[in-house]
């Protein structure tokens, strides 16, 4: 099975969703699928000596969350919908989708491509804590 895997955080960055994304993917190859991840470029360049995955990395452009520089947020591009026409996936799966994960909904609905979503973190509630309205209705859309 060829598996999408859309992401608003990837290694290098080191917090629970990356992570998570990484033992998927470590799953799906021990067991003979094939994935592939959609993720946000990072701020810091990858380290030279990062091990390379035994499956493709697609980075789309972002920016710093703000008041969060190490939070990444993905511009619009037209790679996701281009990596998922090349990579022709049976199932597109976002993790803990907030803004890459609606563009890749979307991309993956006008390509006909069945789409699954894990909410890992409570975006809304996070932004309710922080004082973020406008993100709070954002993310509940």
């Amino acid at each position: 099975m060829r598996v999408a895997i859309i992401t608003e955080s990837y290694a290098p960055d080191v917090n629970g969703v990356a992570n998570s994304v990484l033992r998927v993917c470590d799953h799906l190859v021990t067991r003979g699928h094939e994935p592939m991840v959609i993720a946000p470029r990072p701020r810091r360049r990858l380290l030279p000596h990062a091990p390379v995955p035994a499956y493709g990395v697609h980075r789309v452009p972002s920016m710093p969350f703000p008041g969060y520089r190490n939070v990444r947020l993905a511009a619009p591009s037209g790679v996701i919908s281009a990596a998922l026409r090349e990579f022709q996936p049976d199932v597109v799966h976002l993790a803990s989708p907030f803004v890459l994960g609606a563009w890749g909904a979307r991309a993956a609905e006008s390509l006909g491509i069945p789409v699954v979503a894990v909410y890992q973190t409570d975006v809304p509630g996070y932004a309710e804590a922080y004082g973020v309205r406008p993100m709070q209705d954002a993310a509940w859309r």
